[in-house]
């Protein structure tokens, strides 16, 4: 074992090492373990979470049967 501060130093650099590889043709960023999914939570907390068109008439027919009052049609789809 060792101090909490010498292990999250040796994490960072070694995800620095990594990030700093050379990247497969077509690829602009090398992504850790659930760093995409962060990226992904805070871009929806921010903008909303995406839905298909699918969805988005499920919830328009399921707002029209239960008579509420938001209206899904003038949300954006994706």
């Amino acid at each position: 074992f060792t101090d909490v501060a010498i292990f999250k130093a040796s994490v960072d650099q070694m995800i620095d090492e990594l990030k700093s590889c050379p990247k497969a043709e077509g690829t602009e960023e090398i992504y850790m373990p659930g760093e995409i999914e962060f990226l992904n939570r805070t871009e929806n907390l921010q903008k909303g979470i995406p839905v298909g068109a699918g969805v988005l008439k499920d919830l328009i027919e399921v707002k029209n049967r239960f008579g509420l009052k938001n209206d899904p049609a003038k949300w954006e789809s994706a």
